[in-house]
C-alpha cells in the first residue's frame, strides 16, 4: 500500500487530519517518564501515555491486542 496523500481533490495535511502520533520507546514502567498521547507497541501490547510526566510520576496505560471475530 502507498501512502494516502489526499482524499479526492483535497490533500492531507497535519492541519486537516489532526495531530499525529508520537511513537516512542516501550516504557519500562507503568510511571516511566512521558507525555500525554504518547504511543508505544511491543509483540504483546500497545501503550499509551495518560498523564505527562516524569519517571515516578507520569502514567501509561496499555492495551492487548486482540482480534475481532
Amino acid at each position: 500500500l502507498g501512502h494516502v496523500t489526499s482524499v479526492g481533490s483535497r490533500a492531507l495535511t497535519a492541519s486537516n487530519i489532526g495531530a499525529m502520533p508520537n511513537w516512542v520507546s516501550v516504557p519500562a514502567t507503568n510511571s516511566a517518564a512521558g507525555t500525554a498521547g504518547d504511543l508505544a507497541h511491543d509483540s504483546n501490547y500497545i501503550y499509551l501515555c495518560v498523564v505527562t510526566g516524569t519517571t515516578g510520576n507520569a502514567k501509561w496505560i496499555r492495551f492487548t491486542g486482540a482480534l475481532w471475530v
